[in-house]
C-alpha cells in the first residue's frame, strides 16, 4: 500500500481525515530537463500519466510522466507514530487497536518507532488508521484552478467577513491570512509550502490533479 502525505501546518492533513479536503496537486517534475524547461505543450494522454511537449531552448522532446497514485487505488494518510498514538488512545488504551499499534511498533521495533515519531516519511502505510480512495487523475497546469477547487484543496472560507473571505489559518500559531478569492488563497498556500520552487505559481507549472474521498 502507498501512502500519501498532506500538509499538517496548515491543517491540510486534518482536512483530509475529516473529508473536508478532496483534491490535491502535485506538481509534475521532469528530471531530464530539471529547471532548464521553458515550455510546456500538453500532449493527448493516458489515464494515470501524462504527455508534454518540452522545449528548453536546444532541446526538443516528447516526454511522458506516471502519476504517483491511480484511479480506484486505497492510500493510506501518513501521519507520525505520535499522532497514531494519540488517536488510538482516544479509543481507550484496553482497545484491541491501541494495542496492536502498541506491539506493532513500540514493542517491535523500537528504531522504527523513534525514527517515525515525528517524522511521518519514515512511517509504515499499514500502520496509518486513515485511508482515501483515489476517484480520478488530470493534468493541468497550476493556475488553471478554479475558485471551487480551491474550496476542495482544503481553503478556509470565513462568511462572515464582508471582502477577505478565503483564508489559510497556520495551525503552529493560529495566524490567519485573508484574501478576497481562493485562487489568491492557494497561490499563497503553495509558495508556502512548496518550497523547491522559487515563485511557484507565477511559473505555472504542470501538476497531477488528484480527486479522492476519505473512507476511514
Amino acid at each position: 500500500m502507498n501512502k500519501i502525505l498532506f500538509n499538517k501546518n496548515y491543517g491540510m492533513e486534518d482536512a483530509a481525515i475529516a473529508g473536508t479536503k478532496t483534491m490535491l496537486r502535485r506538481i509534475i517534475r521532469f528530471k531530464d530537463f530539471g529547471s532548464r524547461v521553458v515550455r510546456y505543450t500538453p500532449l493527448p494522454k493516458t489515464k494515470g500519466s501524462a504527455r508534454y511537449h518540452l522545449e528548453d531552448g536546444t532541446t526538443v522532446v516528447d516526454y511522458e510522466t506516471q502519476s504517483t497514485y491511480r484511479v480506484g487505488e486505497i492510500v493510506a494518510i501518513g501521519q507520525s507514530y505520535a499522532d497514531v498514538k494519540k488517536y488510538y488512545e482516544k479509543k481507550g488504551k484496553d482497545s484491541t487497536e491501541y494495542q496492536a499499534f502498541i506491539k506493532e511498533v513500540e514493542g517491535k521495533d523500537i528504531d522504527l518507532h523513534r525514527a517515525g515519531s515525528k517524522d511521518k516519511f519514515l512511517v509504515k502505510p499499514y500502520l496509518m488508521p486513515h485511508h482515501i480512495r483515489i476517484l480520478s487523475i488530470k493534468s493541468q497546469r497550476l493556475q488553471d484552478i478554479t475558485e471551487e477547487e480551491c474550496l476542495a484543496e482544503g481553503i478556509g472560507f470565513d462568511e462572515s467577513q464582508s471582502s477577505h473571505k478565503f483564508y489559510v489559518e497556520d495551525k503552529r500559531t493560529g495566524a490567519r491570512c485573508s484574501f478576497p478569492t481562493g485562487r489568491e488563497a492557494f497561490a499563497f498556500f503553495i509558495s508556502q509550502t512548496e518550497k523547491n520552487i522559487r515563485n511557484v505559481w507565477q511559473k505555472n507549472p504542470p501538476v497531477y490533479v488528484y480527486t479522492f474521498e476519505t473512507i476511514d
